[in-house]
């Protein structure tokens, strides 16, 4: 109708749109032509506005009929009337429709912030245990530390959550990376070389030095592929690892929950008898993080609301009672008070004119230790994560990945900082898939080494510990029990078990060790039990192809029984060749001809049918038996059986090596000691289809042993 459309044309201000103006440029009566021509130019405006603010959507491949709908939409709201006439309507739109686009943005980035708050506060809370850690026996202020364990676990996590190959990666310090800053950092605080004016500077250069040195190992590994090497430990050694590294976070959580130093299981007991209360605190959240996870919780929300409500009975109590917080602090439940320790300090600390260079680095023996424990660890944290979230990691990459980071946190005052399997698991959990949890709490840890806050003075002693060990007992439920039940025969189960057990009182660096032993003995052991013998038969049975004269070939079927042939298959080494030796010497050399059975000890020679043979030429063969009066069987044409069932020991020996695959050092020394058993009873032995390098063993270990090698089995 043309009554609506001069109340749509007219403006707030007071003025027309051009259209209803007159060519004059006097206000003139609105037409429905008029009216319509206004609407028209209106929806254009819209339409060129919208396309400005959803050309990006097209760019990125929306199609064509997205942006399309989009103008209807917004033709249809001036219609309307909100707001409409007004020159300044389009841009509304198009702010209204940022506005819209923003607000979907922060609903994506909701789950991933959730999910990063609890994974901060327990990387804060290892990075501040770690930190504690790393000064153990100096008097260096363990926030700063703390505050470069902060920095490498942001740098890190962020550079690792981007270009990892697992989605879910997180970035942390380590137990074995801080016990090995703790040893560099004692021998040069403690060096004979320093005062007690270059023992802090020189303690952190030499820190810093560490870093820089493993960031170029683990590049050079990565590099020339030599963490392939990892795939050749036995699942068991990865699991044990695993183990450790939940009792080792165990640990840590007591050690910040209790405020001691625990180095036995006395002085667990002296800890938990001087502040019981803090243990018991300790231990309750424990239980209660566990049993929310049986009645499956979501792990963001379980955290984060444990967390929260630990704070609020701890703190609305405490404030309601007016208990001064210095004597919550005496009584052990609160941090000692630190001091900020901002960005800039440890340049600030770190004056290279007061440093003692001949002190940066421990003895050769202790670098050695530090390059290949920290190596095997990385690579078996890698590996772990492999295995737990399946992703198909690329070993060589990821630690390639980490140096690079590692040189440029070296270089800029950080600590290592790598892969966490403990965080790793915890984000799985979560139900992240993405490396916007990764990315997102890499830059909270960097916001908290920015403010250089330190967040110990506000958060309780039991919070922290309590939460790093439900981390630790999760970790130590599953790689002790719940993976080796399904994974993992007894044996192997023992050994995670004897791993986990023996790092709480020896360390990780001799378990890991003494576990690689372990293991290969026990992969060994179930080797030997595999026999490489594929035949044992004599040549009456197994002829040579051999094209040979009749006399002769009569006389090898005649003499057959003293010439034993034994085909062997596989590879020899330690386990199988002494199984196999033990089976020769039973079965070839312990032989002794046997007398005919009697009848004292007929019962133990079980006869059969006798075999018919030809009888002499001067016997009538339907003479029966016994007519000349001889009771021996042979007298009647038969042979008794025991003729043939009793073996005689052979002459030769001959070793068939055509299928074998090779043989180690053990394998040629034990050959070559049957061989001059062999000759001691007058028994010969022939090795056939034996390779080069094999032959060059036998000749190496043969002496005093007589013996033939042809190049195949129709020759020998």
């Amino acid at each position: 109708g043309g009554s609506d459309i001069p109340a749509f044309g007219l403006s707030i201000g007071g003025t027309q749109p051009q259209s209803s103006r007159s060519p004059g440029g006097s206000a003139g009566t609105s037409t429905p032509e008029d009216g319509a021509e206004a609407l028209s130019s209106c929806d254009e405006e819209a339409s060129d506005d919208l396309e400005m603010a959803v050309g990006s959507d097209a760019a990125v491949g929306k199609p064509a009929g997205y942006v399309k709908l989009e103008r209807q939409r917004s033709a249809n709201v001036l219609r309307s009337g909100a707001g409409a006439g007004s020159p300044g309507y389009p841009v509304r739109g198009a702010i209204a429709l940022g506005l819209g686009k923003l607000a979907g943005s922060c609903s994506s980035l909701a789950g991933p912030f959730t999910g990063a708050v609890p994974i901060v506060v327990l990387n804060f809370a290892t990075c501040a245990t770690y930190g504690l850690l790393m000064v153990e026996g100096t008097t260096i202020d363990p926030q700063l530390l703390v505050a470069m364990q902060l920095y490498s676990a942001g740098v890190s996590g962020v550079f690792l959550a981007l270009k990892s190959g697992c989605r879910v990666t997180i970035a942390s310090g380590d137990a074995s990376v801080a016990l090995y800053t703790n040893l560099w950092l004692r021998q040069a605080f403690h060096h004979p070389d320093c005062t007690d004016e270059t023992r802090e500077p020189t303690a952190i250069a030499s820190v810093l030095v560490m870093t820089i040195m493993m960031g170029f190992v683990y590049l050079l590994v990565g590099h020339y592929r030599a963490a392939d090497l990892v795939q050749y430990l036995p699942f068991p050694i990865i699991a044990g690892f695993l183990g450790m590294v939940g009792a080792s976070i165990v640990r840590g959580g007591l050690v910040v929950a209790l405020g001691q130093n625990l180095a036995s299981i006395a002085d667990l007991g002296s800890a938990a008898i001087s502040v019981p209360y803090e243990f018991g605190a300790a231990l309750g959240l424990v239980f209660v993080l566990l049993v929310l996870r049986r009645v499956r919780v979501p792990t963001n929300v379980l955290f984060m609301s444990t967390m929260a409500a630990a704070l609020l009975l701890f703190y609305a109590p405490t404030t309601f009672l007016r208990i001064a917080r210095s004597e919550l602090r005496v009584r052990g439940f609160l941090f000692p008070i630190s001091e900020p320790v901002g960005p800039l300090d440890i340049w600030w600390r770190l004056d290279m004119s007061r440093v003692t260079w001949s002190a940066l680095v421990p003895a050769s023996g202790e670098v050695f230790g530090t390059l290949t424990i920290l190596t095997i660890s990385l690579v078996l944290r890698v590996s772990a994560i492999d295995s737990a979230a399946q992703a198909n990691l690329d070993p060589d990459r990821e630690i390639r990945l980490t140096g690079l980071v590692n040189l440029a946190i070296g270089a800029t005052g950080g600590v290592i900082g790598s892969h966490s399997p403990g965080l790793v698991a915890l984000n799985r959990e979560i139900g992240s898939d993405s490396p916007a949890t990764g990315v997102m709490q890499a830059g909270l840890l960097g916001l908290l080494w920015v403010s250089a806050y330190p967040l110990t003075n506000v958060l309780p002693r039991f919070l922290l510990g309590g939460v790093l060990m439900s981390i630790g007992v999760v970790m130590l439920i599953e790689w002790i029990w719940v993976v080796p039940l399904v994974r993992m025969t007894t044996q192997s189960h023992m050994l995670v078990v004897a791993m986990t057990i023996f790092s709480c009182v020896y360390g990780m660096v001799p378990t890991i060790f003494g576990g690689i032993l372990v293991a290969a003995l026990l992969l060994v052991g179930r080797f030997s039990r595999l026999s490489v013998l594929k035949y044992h038969v004599s040549m009456s049975s197994h002829s040579s192809i051999l094209r040979r004269s009749a006399p002769e070939a009569a006389y090898l079927r005649q003499q057959g029984e003293r010439v034993h042939i034994l085909g062997l298959e596989g590879y020899l080494f330690e386990g199988t060749t002494v199984k196999l030796v033990k089976y020769l010497q039973q079965a070839v050399v312990a032989l002794e001809p046997q007398e005919p059975p009697t009848r004292g000890n007929a019962d133990r020679v079980k006869l059969k049918r006798p075999a018919r043979v030809a009888p002499a030429p001067d016997r009538d063969e339907t003479e029966p038996a016994g007519a000349a009066g001889n009771d021996d069987p042979s007298a009647a044409g038969y042979e008794p059986e025991w003729a043939w069932l009793v073996p005689h020991r052979p002459d030769f020996l001959v070793l068939d090596f055509t299928h074998v695959q090779g043989l180690n050092e053990t394998a040629a020394a034990l050959l070559q000691k049957f061989a001059r058993v062999c000759t001691s009873h007058s028994i010969r032995m022939v090795f056939a289809a034996i390779g080069p390098n094999d032959v060059t063993l036998l000749h190496a270990h043969g002496q005093g042993a007589a013996f033939r090698i042809f190049q195949n089995t129709r020759d020998a």
